[in-house]
């Protein structure tokens, strides 16, 4: 991400209040910082995604830092009212396992970190992958 994503950030606001109410945010790498990061400057009232707005979960599969954001690393637990899964490869570099630990600090208890066999993909969802339900239970 870049420091100037203004196009991106408005073309999304946009799908969101188009597609409103929206419960919850997707992605895997680059998508899922750009959810990760609109959703914490949204709760930091750095950025407004419409009011259709009521995402509370975040599924977030090998999200990486970005360095043009990283101000917003300082705010740990500020989304610790949403709940949150990390997914990232028992494969993926270890930079890539801190960033994604990093991600996971800004919604505090309501985050947990899960491991999956393989790199930088999108996981099976089968018994490899164990995901605590309480983790999407407020």
């Amino acid at each position: 991400l870049g420091d100037d994503w203004t196009a991106s950030q408005e073309v999304i606001t946009r799908v969101l209040q188009e597609q409103a109410p929206v419960h919850g945010f997707g992605g895997i790498s680059e998508g899922a910082t750009v959810a990760l990061i609109l959703l914490v400057q949204h709760a930091l009232g750095r950025a407004t995604l419409g009011v259709g707005l009521e995402a509370t979960t975040l599924l977030s599969v090998c999200a990486l830092t970005s360095p043009a954001h990283a101000e917003l690393y300082g705010e740990v637990g500020v989304m610790s009212a949403s709940s949150s899964i990390h997914l990232v490869g028992n494969a993926d570099t270890r930079a890539i396992q801190h960033m994604v630990g990093r991600n996971a600090a800004l919604f505090g208890a309501g985050a947990g970190v899960r491991y999956f066999a393989g790199g930088h993909k999108l996981p099976k969802l089968d018994d490899s992958l164990t995901l605590d339900r309480h983790l999407f239970v407020r």
